[in-house]
């Protein structure tokens, strides 16, 4: 037989195919007035309704021959698809294509005339966008031709048969249309739920499962130029394979990620493998439609919901609305999450310096604890203060405060922080100690004097800085105890150097 040609609209012909929900979902009742018709008027004793998909032809009606479900390349209907016009063959083995044919060839037409088939013709059954997904066919064992009225009977009545799916299409989608209204009311009720990010990314991802296929959802933001992926929700379908491509070749550079944060919008991919900036890894290992959401910007951040299937579907328009609305109810929630993180931010800081507050310090000592770290505290006091408000006024004042504090902070270890308590009083809060207090007095001192140093080159040149410091459990019991003891060292620092700077003074903390 000669291999049967693959139409240049196959995708799209597919998911035609596919919004009707195949075979399975029509009783094969709703056809048989139809399939009668086509006998009585055509005098054919087989008649059949045939859908092509990506592997076979399978009947979903029929009669005066069993279904029968046909691999495409010995589908006769498979031909017939390829052409709007009815497809007559009144001798099958007369026809370079079918001679040769399994149900043509005398002998192997199990169900049918006893040597075998010898007409065909074939009606394509066309959507109303023009794609077609299948055939009503007749069938005979003798030759028979059909003439130009015959023809049109049989086009007219696969007509018919598409209208008896477009009305179940239009039924189905009523009930679609019920259930995403719904769905819709419920993620659009999510916006007034004190819910984080990633728990409402979660929920909305169970939502919008309920009524559109999805293999896979993520919620991302963009930092320093990467995607990180923030929660994910997995239908557990995805292959592995695609699973790890999407981690490591989806990039914010180029593709639709690129298109939806240039246009801050949604983008809505039916067939992945078509698109332009397609990567051809993700579409070997199985993406078909994508979806990638713009939900919003947070402090410069931004972030986007992630959605796949498998399967190349066109996103109908109730679909996007679902997924819009989804984002309207994530921004609400990053929006919700940042102020309150701001606000949070905004009670353990400094607003002068940004560096922690008093009540950061208090609860950074209090976890330590709990978790039985070791740690020291240094308390520091700026030498010079209240000359310069005195002399310079106070917004010189602050503009030291702030210098000292930058400087204080500069190549502090991750694990180490610093403080401004009020005032002119900073502290140093270490926990990566070294083994021996010789050593860990050294890191202070030297990170105080570079301090001390680096804020003269500044613009004060005649600023300088007492300090004490003590351990825990070293030196003291509990991070009160060491604040104290570490005030106390600070403060006799301060009476015996007078007010000479730390750059200039001489041995440890007294003990």
């Amino acid at each position: 037989m000669i291999a049967v040609p693959i139409p240049e609209n196959e995708p799209r012909r597919l998911s035609a195919l596919r919004r009707y929900d195949g075979p399975e979902s029509i009783p094969h009742e709703a056809f048989g007035s139809i399939l009668q018709l086509v006998t009585d008027i055509l005098g054919l004793p087989m008649v059949s309704i045939n859908f092509v998909d990506e592997v076979q032809h399978f009947a979903k009606a029929s009669l005066g021959v069993d279904l029968v479900n046909l691999p495409r390349d010995e589908s006769l209907c498979a031909w017939a698809i390829l052409s709007p016009e009815v497809m007559v063959v009144p001798d099958l083995q007369a026809d370079a294509r079918f001679h040769d044919h399994p149900m043509v060839r005398p002998g192997n037409a199990a169900g049918e005339a006893e040597d075998g088939l010898r007409s065909y013709a074939g009606a394509p059954l066309t959507t109303p966008d023009g794609e077609r997904i299948g055939t009503l066919c007749v069938a005979g064992g003798e030759v028979h031709d059909l003439n130009a009225r015959e023809r049109s009977i049989l086009a007219s009545l696969a007509q018919l048969v598409m209208d008896e799916l477009e009305l179940r299409l239009r039924e189905r989608e009523l009930e679609e249309a019920v259930s995403y209204s719904r769905v819709l009311a419920r993620v659009s009720g999510l916006a007034e739920q004190d819910l984080s990010a990633s728990q409402m990314a979660q929920h909305l991802a169970e939502l919008l499962s309920q009524v559109t296929e999805l293999d896979w959802v993520g919620l991302t933001e963009l930092r320093s130029g990467q995607l990180h992926l923030m929660n994910e929700w997995s239908a557990g379908r995805l292959p592995p394979l695609l699973g790890a491509r999407l981690r490591l070749e989806v990039s914010p550079e180029s593709g639709v990620i690129a298109r939806s944060l240039k246009r801050q919008a949604a983008v809505f991919v039916d067939h992945y493998a078509d698109y332009p900036d397609a990567r051809p890894h993700l579409a070997e290992a199985g993406l078909g439609g994508v979806v990638c959401l713009y939900v919003t910007d947070v402090g410069g951040t931004p972030q986007l919901l992630l959605a796949i299937r498998q399967r190349p579907d066109p996103w109908t328009e109730a679909e996007q609305a679902l997924f819009r609305a989804a984002g309207r109810s994530l921004r609400v929630a990053l929006e919700r999450q940042q102020r309150l993180q701001d606000m949070q931010q905004a009670a353990y800081t400094d607003a002068l310096t940004g560096l922690r507050n008093r009540r950061s310090f208090d609860e950074d000592i209090a976890q330590l604890g709990d978790r039985n770290s070791a740690y020291a505290v240094a308390m520091i006091d700026l030498d010079g203060m209240k000359a310069i408000n005195d002399t310079l006024g106070h917004a010189e004042g602050d503009l030291l405060l702030q210098t000292f504090a930058r400087q204080l902070t500069r190549g502090l270890h991750e694990s180490d922080h610093a403080y401004r308590f009020g005032g002119d009083e900073f502290a140093l809060l270490f926990s990566d100690l070294p083994p021996d207090e010789a050593t860990l007095d050294r890191i202070f001192r030297e990170r105080i004097e570079r301090t001390v140093k680096q804020t003269r080159a500044g613009g004060f040149p005649d600023v300088g800085a007492s300090f004490g410091w003590a351990s825990v459990p070293g030196q003291a019991l509990s991070g009160v105890q060491a604040l104290e003891l570490a005030d106390q060292r600070m403060y006799l620092q301060k009476a015996g150097r007078g007010r000479r700077s730390v750059a200039d003074a001489q041995g440890s903390p007294e003990s």
